[in-house]
């Protein structure tokens, strides 16, 4: 009976044995609870806490399998017609679980729903709080009616799942498995909704080198190979048409600071003034097409972190823009 749909809940775990166990503690808090809990570990030294928690269906994969292939290993484990999928370092609060399964019998039709996260992210640094609100603001400014997936909080049903193949394996890391597997489930005519205010805590304490490599060879990269394979790849959230002109200002804006610093070294006055010129107007663009993300930067922690936000927004920027020419090239490679 549809009051008593069942709903899995899947936890893929890599290390940061703290961030797990703050996971897992906050599952046992859920009201009404899950009908199991399944949590994949990709080494069988694995540890989750002081102990394995009662209840708690365990599976395994190899060393540095890949998020993907934990997330498959532990849907074939799970017996719910819907699986909710949570990252290991995401605290969600205790009526999530009667969200999901409220949602999955009041329309039949979507095949999976996926939100974000909060507004409080755990870790307090500048790179930290930049990136986890960018990731909640660009989620809450999308469309309901969504082309994509996100399996940090995000659920499936679970013939749908298999019906499509689950989660690409290729992936051997955190990457865009879920943006991949959202872009069947809509090739496959099955609709996916965003839910804004389904959320959870994340946990995870950014570095600036870190959110860049990410930013970089884990999401610009392959996104862009993927986009070039001939698929027709979202155009909301990360990729819609504000941000590929962010991209695409945020290079010319360092292409004109680079002419104007050279043209400085060797004298050239008038061609320095021109290159700060150029850099200025196109960063100032970039401000102007993101004020709403700088505003709500400025609600959260002040001006001074809204400033410090828009050199990290850059820096983003440029590292999404360097990954889709090196995407492009890698593409163009390949093929020949």
């Amino acid at each position: 009976m549809k009051a008593g749909l069942r709903v899995s809940i899947v936890v893929p775990v890599h290390g940061g044995p703290a961030a797990a166990a703050e996971c897992l503690a906050a599952l046992a808090r859920l009201a009404p609870p899950p009908d199991e809990v399944v949590v994949v570990v990709d080494s069988p030294g694995s540890i989750v806490g002081p102990g394995w928690p009662d209840g708690v269906i365990r599976g395994e994969v190899p060393w540095r399998a890949g998020p993907a292939r934990a997330r498959n290993a532990g849907v074939r484990l799970a017996t719910g017609a819907v699986v909710l999928f949570i990252d290991a370092d995401v605290v969600v609060p205790p009526e999530t679980v009667g969200r999901v399964r409220a949602l999955a019998i009041a329309d039949p039709g979507v095949a999976a729903w996926f939100g974000s996260y909060d507004d409080r992210p755990a870790a307090s640094g500048w790179s930290s709080r930049f990136r986890n609100l960018l990731h909640h603001y660009t989620h809450q400014q999308g469309s309901e009616e969504a082309s994509t997936f996100w399996a940090g909080l995000g659920a499936v049903r679970r013939d749908v799942f298999h019906d499509i193949g689950g989660f690409d394996e290729h992936y051997g890391v955190p990457s865009i498995e879920d943006v991949e597997l959202g872009y069947r489930l809509r090739s496959g005519g099955h609709r996916v909704r965003l839910v804004k205010d389904l959320q959870g805590c994340h946990l995870k304490r950014w570095t600036l080198v870190g959110m860049l490599r990410t930013d970089f060879a884990r999401r610009a990269v392959p996104w862009t190979r993927l986009t070039l394979s001939g698929r027709t790849l979202p155009q909301d959230l990360a990729v819609g048409g504000r941000a590929r002109r962010s991209v695409m200002l945020a290079g010319m804006g360092w292409a004109g600071w680079m002419v104007g610093a050279l043209a400085g070294m060797v004298g050239a006055g008038a061609w320095a003034v021109i290159g700060i010129g150029v850099a200025g107007l196109a960063w100032g663009w970039v401000w102007a097409l993101n004020r709403g993300f700088l505003g709500f930067l400025a609600r959260q922690g002040g001006m001074g972190f809204a400033v410090t936000g828009f050199g990290l927004y850059l820096l983003h920027l440029t590292a999404a823009g360097l990954g889709a020419v090196i995407g492009t090239a890698g593409h163009v490679l390949g093929r020949r």
